[in-house]
């Protein structure tokens, strides 16, 4: 599999000091000092097989950035979609800690290996050994919060098992970078280039989204995909939001973008997420031109009511979906 990668302008630019610069900056202390953990939280991925959402994402051009709420999620989308930078963006502080972490190991880690080593079984010390500067492994109380909300929760039970002898169907798949070498290696290169950012803060607020777009602009680069997962009503998005993400992204997005959602009533009580998608050119062009009107074009009502289209579809009038990334090679731990 080929890696794709932002060029050195999106590197000079970065994004750390820009969130820092909007008040955006992120603080642990929000969760370390009131030992806050996890009531509630999605940190754990939830949806088994993400694998099926790969014809999906692979529509998108390599290269592109990822944005996403969640953990987990927003690191394996990134991998099927080949993505050349991801944004993760909670309003969980639990969330956000959890990236932070998560992003610092893969940054510190040698290899896969010793990234497993480090997420399932390191000490603190040895987390301290590998912090490079101002990196939240030397807080002793990160170490603490991970080894009582990741690693002694059954919530990550299939996430941390060992699949490498199973044959056919298993949860996560390919995208399982704990497994999967060539997973882990697209990954982790993001990571240590410093292509892995993090923000408290809620998917579509238009300060995060204007300041990400203005610099993928600048840097010369393109969103490709914002995954929601299934916030849209009744969790939590309306149309107006979904049309709001895409009109603040407009400018740093491509032809391809796509806004990326899960339902898991599309699978009829099969326990697996069905995935879709709508183009950021499909929505932005069912508006109606000029001040807002109470009618709304046909297309748009259909979502607000609830429409969903099927599994694997991009409910734009295009059925292309090329291949998945396939078995990568899968290593021993």
């Amino acid at each position: 599999m080929k890696i794709f990668f932002l060029s050195l302008a999106f590197l000079v630019l970065g994004s750390q000091r820009a969130f820092a610069d909007l008040g955006l900056a992120w603080n642990p202390d929000i969760v370390l000092s009131d030992r806050f953990f996890t009531n509630g939280s999605f940190i754990y991925p939830n949806e088994l097989y993400p694998q099926e959402a790969i014809p999906l994402l692979q529509t998108v051009a390599p290269g592109q950035a990822y944005l996403s709420v969640g953990t987990e999620r927003g690191l394996m989308g990134a991998i099927a979609a080949r993505a050349g930078a991801v944004f993760l963006i909670d309003w969980d502080p639990n969330v956000v800690l959890y990236n932070q972490i998560n992003t610092s190991l893969l940054k510190s880690s040698k290899n896969r290996k010793d990234y497993v080593v480090l997420r399932l079984s390191a000490t603190s010390d040895q987390w301290q050994k590998r912090d490079r500067g101002a990196s939240i492994l030397s807080d002793r109380r990160a170490w603490a919060w991970w080894n009582q909300a990741v690693r002694k929760s059954d919530r990550f039970e299939l996430f941390h098992a060992d699949f490498r002898s199973t044959d056919g169907d298993v949860p996560f798949g390919e995208l399982n970078y704990l497994e999967n070498t060539g997973a882990y290696e697209l990954i982790s290169r993001l990571a240590k280039a410093g292509l892995i950012e993090t923000a408290y803060s809620s998917i579509q607020d238009s300060r995060t989204l204007s300041l990400i777009s203005s610099y993928l602009m600048r840097a010369g680069k393109t969103v490709g995909v914002v995954d929601i997962s299934n916030i849209l009503p009744p969790f939590g998005l309306a149309v107006a939001e979904l049309i709001q993400i895409a009109s603040r992204l407009k400018g740093s997005s491509s032809q391809d973008s796509i806004i990326l959602m899960q339902d898991f009533a599309m699978t009829k009580g099969s326990g697996r997420a069905g995935y879709f998608a709508y183009r950021f050119s499909y929505i932005l062009d069912s508006v109606e031109e000029g001040p807002a009107k109470e009618s709304v074009p046909w297309r748009v009502r259909k979502l607000e009511e609830g429409f969903r289209p099927d599994v694997f579809s991009l409910d734009d009038g295009s059925s292309r979906c090329i291949q998945g990334l396939g078995k990568l090679n899968v290593g021993n731990r």
